[in-house]
């Protein structure tokens, strides 16, 4: 009894012993079944003790190698080695419950019990160091094959296998702005060959994510690596099911930069749930860095050799369509001063005449018909007027230098006051606001403005016309700004369109050329233009030099 009670203390105090070992510690009989599995092992593996215990030692390892790792084991037992109570060391592929591989360093004893050989093996997951010493020479390799790609698109590929080999991820993929440059879409792609992947392949050519959105589109705004554990329960994971379907947990994206610019968003998953892991991020950033400058240069390439193919068939092209256009432009205003003023000048002449020949004659409803005759042509003419003075302004050759607009306003603020004398309107102009510009066109753009600002604030109590300069988006913009009618911004896209008007005409006067004039204008200076207002409180138009 007491025997019996020690050997049962001993085998409790044994398994013990195996269950606080880190490594994974297996025994094996003589059929090479497993007879033992301690925690390291179900902690490695993914298995609890009692999936495995009785099985053969081939479910711990791919199917390619489970026949001959056993013919190994079962020779190692029959050597001279063994004999000596020796131990060996080798490294062999493993497999988890999940399906994964990962590469373990395995130390294989034998002992004899009752006449027949138990295997004993410590197996240790040699993953980090493999990726610590895959990581120590995956820049110089990324760089050299990166260079010797021979366009982007094959870099990126060489790019994604290089980082999932030394990092031991299990897919990776890049998304790049479609041809529009309006959403990011699935480019490149490398994977590991095991269930599933291709199926989170083929939903994410099914995808495409607009900046600031989902994982690709979210590391893209921000221009940071974006690091989820587990994508299998991340709202913002459009394709979580799919993730969760094949297994993929763990996701990290990278930013890829030519430049300043964002080209390309780099996602790596990976099978096993795993926290921010800041060395992995930097490693692949200094990866990236390298992959940047490379891929600026190559970008460069490309474009320098597509610039050198097409460049004399270019400027042929362009020639010709702008000597057209302007040929185009000059015949269309010879049509109208010459083929359509002339006529409207006889019908509103011949209208002036029945009215002074007949006007005793004629009824009231009568005069008000050839007064309504006469003031449509006078309007047309007007309209026609404003279209070639529009044509004229926007055609001619540009002298830049410095102009101050602070000047121009100012000196279009005081003719209006001299042509409106009895009028009454708050003007605030900043001081010292200078462009390097055509002063003739930018006096056209900035009278045009203020004009239209003193005009709609027609009606007001206290009518107020302010013109500055402030920061938007980065650039330097000035603007004129007015307490007056405004404008629905519903309809702000036809404010800078030719003879678009949003006001009736016996509200406020006007062919509709004005601010067509000055996007012209100011599309010329390299700038643009928009405005902002509301129905009632006012309107400001900002442009950019």
């Amino acid at each position: 009894m007491r025997a019996q009670a020690r050997t049962r203390l001993t085998n409790e105090l044994l398994v013990r012993l195996l269950d606080s070992a880190s490594d994974a510690i297996v025994v094996l009989d003589a059929d090479q079944r497993i007879t033992i599995f301690n925690k390291g092992a179900e902690r490695i593996f993914g298995y609890a003790a009692e999936e495995v215990v009785g099985k053969p030692h081939g479910v711990l390892l791919p199917p390619d190698v489970a026949d001959e790792h056993r013919e190994y084991v079962r020779a190692f037992g029959a050597s001279q080695e063994a004999a000596r109570g020796m131990a060996v060391r080798r490294e062999v592929r493993a497999w988890r419950k999940d399906g994964t591989e990962f590469p373990a360093e395995a130390s294989i004893g034998v002992v004899t019990e009752n006449g027949s050989p138990v295997f004993t093996a410590i197996l240790r997951d040699v993953s980090e160091q493999r990726r610590a010493a895959g990581m120590s020479g995956l820049l110089q390799k990324t760089a050299l094959a990166v260079a010797e790609a021979k366009d982007t698109t094959e870099a990126l590929g060489v790019f994604l296998r290089q980082v999932c080999d030394a990092v031991g991820w299990e897919y990776g993929d890049t998304w790049v702005l479609n041809d529009k440059g309006t959403a990011l879409v699935c480019g490149q792609a490398w994977y590991a060959r095991v269930p599933g992947l291709d199926d989170f392949r083929e939903a994410s050519l099914r995808l495409f994510f607009s900046l600031g959105a989902g994982l690709p589109g979210r590391t893209w705004e921000k221009r940071e690596p974006t690091w989820f554990m587990d994508v299998s329960s991340e709202p913002a994971f459009v394709r979580r099911e799919v993730a969760a379907k094949v297994g993929l947990r763990t996701a990290v994206a990278i930013p890829i930069l030519a430049g300043d610019d964002v080209v390309a968003s780099a996602a790596f998953y990976m099978k096993d749930p795993r926290q921010a892991d800041r060395d992995v991020v930097d490693s692949v950033r200094g990866v990236v860095a390298q992959l940047s400058a490379l891929f600026q240069r190559k970008r460069a390439e490309e474009e320098l050799a597509q610039y050198r193919e097409h460049l004399e068939e270019l400027v042929e092209q362009r020639t010709a369509q702008l000597a057209a256009a302007n040929g185009e432009l000059e015949a269309f205003a010879y049509a109208v001063a010459h083929d359509l003023r002339a006529p409207l000048r006889s019908i509103d002449g011949f209208s002036q005449a029945l009215v002074e020949d007949l006007g005793g004659r004629l009824d009231a409803q009568s005069l008000d018909y050839l007064q309504r005759v006469r003031t449509a042509s006078q309007r047309m003419g007007q309209l026609i007027d404003d279209l070639l003075k529009m044509s004229r302004t926007t055609r001619g050759e540009m002298t830049l230098g410095p102009v101050s607009l602070s000047g121009l306003a100012l000196a279009a603020v005081e003719d209006l006051r001299q042509r409106d004398p009895e009028r009454w309107v708050e003007v605030a102009i900043e001081d010292g606001l200078e462009v390097k510009g055509d002063a003739r066109l930018l006096e056209v753009a900035v009278r045009n403005l203020i004009e239209n600002a003193w005009k709609f604030t027609a009606g007001v109590d206290r009518p107020r016309v302010e013109f500055g300069a402030m920061e938007r988006e980065g650039r330097r913009a000035y603007f004129v700004r007015d307490n007056g009618a405004g404008f629905d911004m519903a309809y702000a896209g036809k404010l800078f369109q030719p003879f678009q008007r949003l006001h009736a005409m016996n509200e406020f006067p006007g062919s509709g050329v004005g601010l067509a004039t000055v996007r012209r204008i100011i599309q010329r200076h390299g700038g643009h233009v928009w405005a902002e207002g509301e129905p009632g409180k006012g309107a400001t138009v900002y442009f950019t030099i």
